[in-house]
C-alpha cells in the first residue's frame, strides 16, 4: 500500500473560530491496487465485482472495483492524516454518500474539502456544528466519492468573543464567554440600585416628591395631611322598633286607608361615616 501525508493544510488544529464559509481543505494522496481491493471485500463486501477480477467482467462494473465503503474508509483516512485537522477529532453527526464513478485498481486517490456552513450552539457554547462537503478525486479528476456532512467542532477558548458568519451570510452568530455573563449581572445590579434610589425619593401615597418639584412635593405633603374616612358597620341593639307601610293591595284594605304595620322588626344595622372636621375639610378645599 501506497499512502502519501498531506502536505498542504496547515499543522496546527482548527476550532470552530478558524473555520469560515468557503474555507478549502486539499488532504494527502493515497494508491489503490487490486490486493487491498480484493482483501478489503473479503471482509465487509464479499461480493464479484470486488473479490474476483474474472468474475467481474461479467457483471455490470466490466471489470474489478473498490466497494463503496472502501473509498469511504480511505477518504476517512486521508482527513484524519491531515486532510482536516479539526480539534478533538472528526465527529460526525450525519451527512449524505455518493459514488458517481467507480474505483478501480490503480487509481491515486486524494480528497479536496469545502466549509459550507457553521453554526454556533445556542445551548452549548464550547461546541458548534460545521456543514463540509469532500469530493474524493482520482488521478485523472474524476470524483469518486461526494460527501456532505455534519461536523461537531469544539471551540478554542471560552473567553474569547468571535463572530462567524455563516451560510451565504444570512446569519451571523457570536460566541460569548464568561465576560457576557458578567456583564449581564453588573446590568442587573446596576436596575437595582436605581430602583432602590427612585423609592428613597417617593413621598407618601406613592407620590414622587424628588427635590426640585415643588408640584410634586406639594401633592405629598396633603396625601400625608388628608385624613382618611372611616366606614364603621355596628349593629344597633335595643328595642324592636315599628314602622308604617303602606298596603300594597287596595282591595284587601277594602278600600280604606292603609293601616300601619304593628309586626315587630328585627334589629335594624346603621352605618355611622366619620368624616374630617369642618376646619381640615375647608382647608383641604
Amino acid at each position: 500500500m501506497s499512502h502519501e501525508p498531506a502536505t498542504k493544510t496547515p499543522s496546527e488544529l482548527l476550532y470552530l473560530e478558524d473555520l469560515y464559509v468557503g474555507r478549502r481543505f486539499t488532504s494527502g494522496t493515497h494508491a489503490l491496487d487490486e490486493r487491498q481491493i480484493v482483501a478489503f471485500a473479503r471482509e465487509f463486501d464479499p461480493q464479484p465485482f470486488h473479490t474476483n477480477s474474472e468474475a467481474a467482467k461479467g457483471t455490470l462494473f466490466r471489470g474489478l472495483v473498490a466497494s463503496g465503503w472502501h473509498t469511504a474508509a480511505i477518504t476517512m483516512r486521508l482527513q484524519v492524516d491531515g486532510g482536516l485537522p479539526i480539534a478533538g477529532g472528526l465527529v460526525g453527526l450525519g451527512g449524505e454518500l455518493g459514488w458517481p464513478t467507480a474505483t478501480r485498481p490503480g487509481d491515486v486517490l486524494h480528497v479536496e474539502s469545502e466549509v459550507l456552513d457553521v453554526v454556533p450552539s445556542r445551548s452549548r457554547p464550547d461546541r458548534g456544528t460545521v456543514t463540509l462537503r469532500s469530493e474524493t478525486r482520482n488521478q485523472r479528476g474524476e470524483v469518486v466519492q461526494t460527501a456532505t456532512i455534519k461536523l461537531l467542532v469544539p471551540r478554542h477558548s471560552m473567553t474569547d468573543s468571535s463572530a462567524v458568519t455563516t451560510k451565504a451570510g444570512t446569519r451571523t452568530g457570536v460566541l460569548r464567554g464568561p465576560g457576557g455573563r458578567r456583564d449581564q449581572a453588573e446590568g442587573a445590579s446596576r436596575i437595582v440600585r436605581d430602583r432602590a434610589q427612585s423609592n428613597r425619593h417617593r413621598g407618601a401615597g406613592g407620590v414622587d416628591a424628588r427635590p426640585g418639584d415643588p408640584q410634586k412635593a406639594r401633592g405629598s405633603a396633603l396625601a400625608r395631611r388628608r385624613p382618611s374616612a372611616s366606614l364603621e358597620l355596628g349593629a344597633k341593639t335595643g328595642p324592636s322598633e315599628t314602622a308604617s307601610r303602606p298596603s300594597s293591595n287596595p282591595e284587601r284594605n277594602g278600600g280604606e286607608k292603609s293601616r300601619p304595620d304593628c309586626r315587630a322588626k328585627p334589629a335594624s344595622t346603621s352605618t355611622t361615616i366619620r368624616t374630617a372636621p369642618l376646619r381640615q375639610r375647608a382647608e383641604l378645599r
